[in-house]
């Protein structure tokens, strides 16, 4: 065989082999490219589904927060996406949520075909009146204590300071504030150097890491001034500490009743909330008087809007 002939043939088959492994190279890096640009999209597809779940969370809550018994929606489209809400009072293990809880799920979506999907699930507080007592007749809801010597929080400058008679009631007036429903709740001494002192209390049931409004009228009188005209309301959780979310010592007379700004408040970790007390100490001087404090519609209410867990769901 010519030599050059056999030197062109082996050419030729350099040539080929040349030409499959640059056929290969490219077909492996279109794939390579393919592959990684498949997977940005579906990165993208996958994390705008997760945002489009968020966003029916947020709509969830505000619904809740203006019609308690929402139930959920969807699918509702949402930019270029979607999302399905459901609503539920009961945990993921299927036990049910304390009052004011509600569990919100929402999927997101996004595209049709092979569309992405993502879910979220949050524990929510809903806007509740969780306690409420106008005194429409009585203060039955109240428990009775001792109306004296009781260890109360101190925030007077002057209390428990005089040894005198323990006498006066606490009952039932008719006086009421300008929106209740019936009476008020009355802790009232009459008579010269008397004292009492003590507090009444209801049972009420909030889990810990709730934020709560308290809301109440109240009102005092006197006919001369005393030297004690203390009065407070008291949260006493299951393991017994005592958090006094609002007093007023002052020795005046009030000239009707009085609304003071909504106290909101957050029940500490590990504390939960089970007493709610109307605390009253009032010591006279010497001098024949009466000397009076009131409470009236007195209401706890959850604050809407909180997120008490969040965590995503998987298939």
């Amino acid at each position: 065989m010519n030599p050059m002939q056999s030197q062109r043939g082996s050419l030729i088959i350099v040539v080929v082999i040349l030409i499959v492994v640059v056929g290969l190279l490219a077909s492996t890096i279109t794939f390579i490219f393919v592959g990684s640009e498949r997977a940005s999209v579906q990165y993208v597809d996958a994390t705008s589904a997760l945002f489009f779940a968020e966003s029916g969370i947020e709509k969830g809550m505000r619904e809740i927060s203006l019609n308690s018994n929402y139930t959920g929606e969807g699918p509702t489209n949402f930019g270029a996406g979607r999302f399905t809400i459901s609503v539920s009072t009961q945990n993921a293990s299927g036990n049910p949520l304390p009052a004011g809880q509600r569990r919100i799920t929402s999927q997101g979506e996004i595209g049709n075909v092979n569309a992405s999907m993502r879910s979220v699930e949050a524990i929510v507080l809903t806007s509740a009146i969780q306690f409420l007592d106008p005194f429409n007749g009585s203060i039955a809801n109240w428990s009775v204590q001792s109306p004296n010597g009781i260890a109360l929080l101190n925030t007077c400058p002057l209390g428990n300071t005089v040894t005198s008679t323990t006498q006066g009631t606490v009952s039932y007036d008719i006086d009421n504030a300008p929106s209740s429903l019936g009476g008020s709740f009355e802790a009232e001494i009459t008579g010269k150097s008397h004292v009492r002192t003590g507090y009444h209390e209801a049972t009420v049931a909030i889990a810990e890491n709730t934020p709560v409004a308290l809301e109440f009228w109240y009102k005092k009188i006197r006919n001369k001034r005393p030297i004690q005209m203390m009065m407070a309301i008291d949260f006493v959780s299951t393991t017994n500490n005592v958090y006094r979310i609002w007093s007023n010592c002052t020795l005046d007379s009030t000239a009707g009743w009085v609304k003071p700004a909504p106290t909101n408040w957050t029940v500490p970790a590990g504390n939960p909330i089970n007493r709610i007390r109307l605390v009253y100490d009032l010591e006279n001087p010497r001098n024949p008087t009466v000397t009076t404090v009131r409470f009236d519609d007195v209401k706890l209410s959850l604050s809407g809007g909180t997120i008490l867990s969040w965590r995503e769901v998987f298939p």
